[in-house]
């Protein structure tokens, strides 16, 4: 099976090259920063538009790299990562054939490493759409991981006025943890977007997209080794709420589909050119029995999330011959509510509900042929409430982090360019409240949600370094090779800092070096 896969992605990778590359811009782009916004352009913007693939003005590029990245430390979420290393190969092409009116987008990445986690997560992240669902134990896990990630978008233009597009993604993440209470968890999330863009005169453009995901998850979950004197320790439960569990869960497979659209409005006025984005879509996560008897006459799904996620992007840029500006606001809602199936009544019952707003400004300006080649500032909101209705437990924060960076240009030695960027953040909390009412002494509360929120309340700053250089091997090929850094510390414990996971002599760290053939 991991052979057959392997031999899929080294064909993806070759085939990808060969029919999205040819004659590119890569070689054309200025330098490091430049080719980086190239990179991004595509998911910045283009991810959920498709046929505003027209409007492309990046040029063509085509690229193949490589690189490890390495992250460990204390201060770290309870229930996820204290360590992870991992290997990334990866390709990314834009091919135009302007004859034929078509453009394409090609990704694919393969990386494989592995990781430790927290107590009480029996899943190699949580739930990012805010489900309250997942397995559990006690004993922190070892992992081994991998992903295969397929992106393809086509663009075809049908007249002077319409466009249309279609974008695929395939995600596959296997994720194994590798001794006591063993998982295997195989995760298929595949999504479809096809969308139209028709023109009103040359400086307004209208978009409209459908959207289908499906993300399906199968567990297989045993014990491999005996657990000696602390079987407690490896005690399975399927988490249901702040304090609602099962603890005594069938073997399930997860199907989370989500539906929904996509509309945007592009503006551009002389060198501005601005974007306006919304998406929504409705989603329902089941969790399904794998196996039911009929005799027994039990429902299949058992438990489901229901959720709607809201988002609202604004992109400005504007170029200039003195320097470029860019902008980009992202505003995201999610609303969900949980539900576990009563068999004694016949009807899912409402257990659990979340709300969350995150928001993210971003400013930069650029300059070519500057020592200061580009300054940047980012501020993140983050607002998030959840209840559980059994127990009347709630959970409300509020944080923001804000980020300055700047990069630096440090000129060329025989044709080899160097470039020097840094960061440095600073989170806080502006509030934070739990009240975990008749799940005070409920082994959740004391031992999952309170050191989280202890985490999640706390406040940190973080400082990064960014060491690139870039030289030609030939007349048709660049090559980058990129080193960054950062270290996070944390400042101040609001809450609980006598039951916190980590102390404030804690830190994390994050390094990665990155090899790229720009062709």
């Amino acid at each position: 099976m991991k052979k057959r896969q392997l031999s899929i992605l080294i064909i993806s990778l070759f085939c990808t090259q060969i029919s999205l590359a040819g004659v590119s811009d890569s070689l054309n782009v200025k330098d490091i920063v430049d080719r980086s916004l190239q990179r991004e352009e595509y998911f910045n913007t283009y991810a959920k538009l498709p046929s505003m693939l027209r409007f492309w003005d990046k040029g063509d590029f085509a690229l193949i790299s490589t690189g490890y990245s390495s992250s460990k430390g204390d201060y770290t979420h309870p229930q996820l990562l204290f360590s992870r290393n991992l290997l990334e190969i990866k390709t990314e092409s834009v091919k135009t054939l302007s004859k034929k009116g078509l453009r394409f987008f090609g990704s694919v990445a393969y990386t494989n490493g592995n990781a430790t986690t927290g107590k009480w997560n029996l899943s190699y992240n949580l739930p990012s759409n805010g489900s309250p669902f997942y397995y559990m134990v006690e004993q922190e896990g070892t992992w081994k991981t991998q992903s295969y990630d397929f992106n393809v978008a086509i663009q075809k233009s049908l007249s002077n006025r319409l466009s249309a597009g279609v974008a695929f993604k395939y995600l596959g993440d296997l994720n194994f943890r590798t001794f006591d209470t063993r998982n295997e968890s195989y995760t298929l999330d595949m999504q479809i977007l096809p969308s139209i863009t028709l023109s009103f005169g040359e400086k307004s453009f209208a978009t409209l997209g459908l959207f289908f995901n499906r993300v399906k998850n199968e567990s297989a979950i045993r014990n491999k080794y005996q657990h000696g004197t602390e079987p407690e320790r490896y005690h399975l439960f399927l988490n249901e709420g702040l304090g609602t569990w099962d603890n005594s869960p069938s073997q399930m497979r997860t199907i989370d589909a989500r539906y929904g659209a996509v509309a945007s409005l592009r503006h551009i006025k002389g060198s501005k050119i601005m974007d306006f984005i919304y998406s929504i879509y409705f989603a329902d996560e089941d969790w399904l029995l794998k196996s039911v008897s009929t005799l027994q006459e039990r429902k299949e799904n058992i438990a489901r999330y229901s959720y709607l996620c809201q988002d609202f992007a604004v992109r400005f840029r504007d170029n200039r011959e003195n320097g470029s500006w860019i902008s980009n606001l992202d505003v995201k809602n999610i609303l969900g509510t949980g539900a576990v199936y009563k068999e004694t009544a016949g009807l899912f019952q409402d257990n659990y509900e979340l709300f969350k707003v995150k928001a993210n400004l971003y400013l930069a300006y650029l300059k070519e042929g500057t020592l200061l080649r580009r300054v940047s500032a980012n501020i993140n909101f983050d607002n998030t409430g959840q209840n559980d209705f059994n127990y009347g437990h709630t959970i409300d924060y509020n944080n923001l982090e804000g980020t300055l960076s700047a990069d630096l240009t440090l000129g060329s030695i025989e044709r080899v360019n160097f470039i020097i960027g840094g960061f440095g953040s600073y989170k806080m909390n502006i509030s934070g409240k739990h009240n975990p009412m008749a799940a005070s002494e409920n082994f959740y509360n004391t031992q999952i949600a309170i050191p989280a929120f202890a985490y999640l309340t706390s406040g940190f700053y973080r400082v990064g370094l960014v060491l690139g250089t870039e030289f030609n091997t030939s007349r048709s090929q660049r090559v980058e090779l990129n080193l960054k850094g950062d270290f996070i510390k944390p400042v101040s414990i609001s809450n609980y800092e006598s039951l916190a996971s980590f102390t404030l002599e804690d830190n994390y760290m994050n390094i990665s070096v990155n090899l790229v053939f720009n062709f």
